[in-house]
């Protein structure tokens, strides 16, 4: 998740590979979600010092009644990302859920397996064959999980993409429905990687995955606060206008299904990292990332109902979520 380069027209939507090199630390959660089916704003915020950063920001998500998601990276239960999930694997990955996601509770939470697939998983072709293999490991990662927490709503970040979500691709065969429609949830990533792009193209993708999820699944999208496409600088931040244009675009995007139901997203998860600020910008991110969750927040209150929108509203994880589960050896 913290190296996207650009893809589609003039800014990403989820379509090249990323990695995440630091093991992350989730904020404190919010208060027990409200049953209000308004699309809802949620945590992504990677930490990699808990203690020092990000007070502000999550004092603000606590009174607003934002809650954090859990976030498995390095491989979701493929804790190495070498592409076999093992016993091994499957030990650590258990335990890190035993530690964040308390049983019985029904919340979103997110797999991010990237590497080594990711360059197939998200090329202009595939052969099937070598797609159904790929996504049968993915699959076999969500059963993992499904099995340690039937209640939670797990899914696989990024996906599906903006290209396999478009004609063309599909017309080569090629689908996911395998895999999304074993999902709890999805959780497509709409990055901005280039200033002044716009934000239409985030509406019509989200459009396109509501579509190809057929209403069925709660949409839940990643949004990210920094430019993900200026030669690998990542220092420059999104202006929080854009990034409010970008989020209502999302949240009021609409899919119309055959019997007349109109179907919306969840909500949105914003994520950034600390690992992209030296210690002397902490204080400012905090201050920066609180103020951003407040006016996002406002927005989603001030939005209608989502009425059909298949969701259910997300529970908060325990306090201070430990980090990722820990490469396998």
């Amino acid at each position: 998740m913290e190296r996207l380069f650009p893809l589609c027209l003039l800014f990403t939507l989820l379509v090249t590979p990323g990695s995440a090199v630091e093991p992350p630390i989730s904020p404190a959660p919010a208060p027990e979600a409200a049953t209000d089916p308004s699309p809802r704003v949620l945590d992504g915020i990677k930490y990699t010092e808990i203690e020092r950063q990000g007070a502000l920001t999550r004092q603000t998500c606590r009174r607003l009644g934002i809650p954090t998601v859990p976030i498995a990276y390095h491989g979701g239960v493929d804790t190495n990302a070498d592409g076999v999930i093992s016993e091994n694997n499957i030990a650590r990955f258990t335990e890190w859920v035993d530690r964040t996601i308390p049983r019985e509770r029904t919340m979103p939470a997110v797999l991010d397996y990237e590497q080594p697939w990711w360059d197939e998983l998200t090329a202009e072709s595939i052969e099937p064959d070598r797609l159904r293999a790929i996504l049968d490991v993915y699959l076999e990662g969500l059963v993992v999980a499904e099995q340690l927490r039937p209640d939670v709503d797990w899914g696989y970040w990024g996906l599906p993409a903006m290209r396999h979500t478009s004609e063309k691709w599909r017309a080569q065969g090629l689908s996911l429905d395998t895999l999304l429609s074993r999902q709890g949830a999805v959780y497509p990533a709409a990055y901005d990687c280039n200033p002044g792009s716009g934000s239409d193209e985030f509406g019509r993708y989200a459009t396109r995955v509501l579509e190809s999820c057929g209403g069925r699944l709660p949409v839940w999208v990643f949004i990210n606060t920094r430019y993900c496409g200026q030669q690998g600088d990542r220092s420059r931040f999104i202006p929080v206008d854009e990034v409010l244009a970008n989020a209502q675009a999302i949240l009021t995007a609409e899919w119309t299904d055959p019997s007349g139901g109109v179907h919306r997203v969840a909500g949105i998860v914003v994520w950034d990292t600390y690992g992209w600020s030296d210690e002397e910008s902490w204080g400012e991110l905090d201050r920066h990332n609180a103020d951003l969750f407040s006016r996002l927040h406002a927005l989603a209150e001030a939005l209608p109902s989502n009425g059909s929108a298949a969701h259910s509203p997300p529970e908060s994880p325990p306090e201070s979520p430990p980090e990722s589960p820990p490469e396998s050896p």
